[in-house]
């Protein structure tokens, strides 16, 4: 429950910090309804639930992109470490005995 209070809260107030844009969006009428359940469950507004929903999608969406990114440039580049450098960063190392 603290938990929840707490999420609760957060939302509450990143919401309240926006400047809000009015939209109108279309959804299926069973996304709708469990959407509504949860709003209740959680304490928060239609509003705030979807607004928090799209800002995770935003954010794992970046994330993608972000990743997206690496894994492009580590299928053109190598990403094997040279041996010199590798036995350089051994040696480094303090010895320790098992």
């Amino acid at each position: 429950m603290l938990l929840l209070s707490w999420y609760n809260q957060s939302i509450t107030k990143a919401y309240l910090e926006k400047t809000v844009m009015k939209t109108a969006i279309s959804l299926p009428d069973s996304v709708f309804e469990e959407a509504e359940l949860l709003a209740t469950e959680l304490g928060v507004s239609r509003s705030e639930l979807y607004a928090t929903a799209l800002q995770a999608y935003l954010k794992k969406y970046s994330r993608n992109q972000t990743l997206d990114k690496l894994n492009q440039v580590y299928s053109e580049e190598s990403s094997v470490l040279d041996q010199d450098l590798a036995q350089m960063q051994f040696s480094s190392l303090p010895c320790e005995e098992w």
